[in-house]
C-alpha cells in the first residue's frame, strides 16, 4: 500500500461521516423523550448530543468487536440505520436541537451572539484540522500503537488477543493499553466504512475529539456562569490561544486520552444540570452512565480526572 499524507479530502470525508453518525446517534437517543433538554441552550444541547452519539456508536461497535463481527458490511449497515433513524426523528418531530437554532436566529438581541458562536465553532474546528493537513500522522510512539491495535482489530474482525505476526508475546491483561479499546475500535470502524488508511484516521479522529472538548468546556462555562460572553471567551482562550493540550500535544501522543477527555465536560454538565433541577435524576444517570462507560474503555485516566 502506498503511504500518502493526509489530504483535505481525507479530513472532510472523515469529518462528514463522524459528525453525521454522532449527531444522528445522539438525536435518536435523546428522542426517547425529546423534552429532557428543552430548557438548555443550543451549545449545551449540541455538546450533549455529540458526546452521547460518539459514546453510543463506540459502544455498539465494541459489542460487534467482542462477537468478532466488526466487518465493513456490519459497520456500513449500522451507520446507515442510525443516520436514517436520526433523519426520520428530525422530519417527524420537532427536534430540540434544530428548533433552538431557528428560535435563536429569530431573536434579534441574541443574533450577534449566535453568529459569533457559530463563527468560533467553525474557526476552532478549522484550527484543529489544519494542523494535520499534508502530514502523515503525529510523531511519537502513541499514534503507532493505536494504529497497530486498530489494524489488529480489523484483521481479527473484533477484539484481538495477541499481537499476531507483529510480536511473539501474548496480549495479556496486565498491560494497561489493552483496556483502551474505545478509540482503536472507533478508528477501525471508520476505516472499514470509509476505506481511509488507519494511520490517517488516528490523527483526524484525535483532532475532532479535541474540538469536541473545546465545545464542551465552552458549554460548561455557559452552564456555570449563565453568561453568553463567558462562553465566547472560553472558546477563544481554550480553542485559539492556549497551546496545551489542543495544539502541542500532537507531538506527544496520548490519542486515546485526548479522545476520552471529550466526554469529561459533558459528564460534569449532566451533574450540574441535575443539581440545578434542569433534568431528572434517572435521565442524568442514564446518559451519564453511557458517557462514563465509553470514557472507561477509551482511557481510564478520564475517570480519575472526573473523580478529582
Amino acid at each position: 500500500m502506498e503511504i500518502t499524507p493526509i489530504s483535505i479530502f481525507d479530513i472532510l470525508g472523515t469529518l462528514i461521516y463522524l459528525l453525521s453518525l454522532w449527531i444522528t446517534s445522539g438525536i435518536v437517543i435523546t428522542s426517547v423523550r425529546s423534552n429532557v433538554f428543552k430548557n438548555l441552550s443550543f451549545l449545551t444541547k449540541l455538546v450533549i448530543i455529540l458526546t452521547l452519539g460518539m459514546a453510543f456508536s463506540t459502544l455498539v461497535l465494541t459489542v460487534f468487536a467482542y462477537f468478532h463481527a466488526l466487518t465493513n458490511y456490519i459497520v456500513i449497515i449500522f451507520s446507515a440505520t442510525i443516520m436514517t433513524l436520526g433523519l426520520l426523528s428530525i422530519i417527524t418531530r420537532r427536534n430540540v436541537l434544530l428548533s433552538s437554532t431557528k428560535c435563536a436566529y429569530k431573536i434579534r438581541r441574541k443574533r450577534f451572539y449566535y453568529i459569533a458562536l457559530s463563527a468560533l465553532i467553525l474557526l476552532t474546528l478549522w484550527s484543529r484540522l489544519a494542523l494535520i493537513n499534508g502530514v502523515y500522522t503525529y510523531p511519537g510512539d502513541d499514534p503507532k500503537l493505536y494504529a497497530l491495535i486498530s489494524k489488529r482489530i480489523i484483521e481479527e474482525q473484533g477484539v484481538p488477543y495477541s499481537w499476531g505476526k507483529y510480536a511473539f508475546n501474548e496480549w495479556i491483561v496486565e498491560k494497561l493499553h489493552l483496556y483502551m479499546l474505545g478509540m482503536p475500535i472507533l478508528v477501525a470502524g471508520s476505516s472499514l466504512s470509509l476505506g481511509i488508511p488507519i494511520y490517517k484516521l488516528v490523527a483526524i479522529i484525535t483532532q475532532v475529539a479535541v474540538w469536541i472538548s473545546i465545545l464542551g468546556l465552552a458549554a460548561l462555562s455557559e452552564v456555570l456562569w449563565r453568561n453568553r460572553y463567558s462562553t465566547l471567551f472560553s472558546i477563544v482562550i481554550y480553542g485559539l490561544l492556549v497551546a496545551e493540550p489542543s495544539l502541542t500535544w500532537i507531538t506527544w501522543g496520548g490519542n486515546a486520552e485526548l479522545c476520552g477527555l471529550a466526554y469529561l465536560p459533558a459528564l460534569i454538565i449532566l451533574v450540574l444540570l441535575y443539581i440545578m433541577g434542569l433534568i431528572g435524576f434517572w435521565w442524568a444517570v442514564l446518559y451519564g452512565s453511557l458517557l462514563m462507560a465509553t470514557a472507561i474503555i477509551t482511557h481510564p485516566f478520564v475517570v480519575i480526572y472526573y473523580l478529582s
